[in-house]
C-alpha cells in the first residue's frame, strides 16, 4: 500500500514499485502537480487507485473516525501507527 502525498513525477514511482494486487491511496498532492496515470498500468497488475480527503469528512466526525481506524487497521503490523486525532472545530491535529 502507497500513501501518495506528493503527487506529479512521484506517481509514476509508485506506481513501479508496487507489488500486484496494491493499492495507492492519493492524501495530497503537496507538489501541486498533477499526474496522469494510465489506466493499463492499473489494469494487468490489478492495482487499485482510491483518495482520501480529509475536507469532506469534517461534517461527519463518526464517519472520520471510523476511516482513520480502518486505515490504522489496515497498516502492516510492523509499520509504525499513525496517531491523528480529529477536533470538533474540524482541525485535525
Amino acid at each position: 500500500m502507497v500513501l501518495e502525498t506528493a503527487g506529479g513525477k512521484t506517481v509514476a514511482q509508485a506506481l513501479d514499485a508496487m507489488a500486484p494486487f496494491g493499492r495507492i491511496i492519493f492524501i495530497g498532492q503537496s507538489s501541486g502537480k498533477t499526474a496522469l496515470i494510465d489506466p493499463w498500468q492499473l489494469t494487468v497488475p490489478n492495482h487499485t487507485v482510491t483518495s482520501f480527503c480529509v475536507g469532506g469528512y469534517r461534517a461527519f466526525p463518526d464517519l472520520m473516525k471510523s476511516t482513520l481506524k480502518g486505515l490504522s487497521a489496515s497498516l502492516p503490523r510492523e509499520a509504525e501507527r499513525v496517531d491523528m486525532r480529529y477536533h470538533t472545530s474540524g482541525q485535525i491535529y
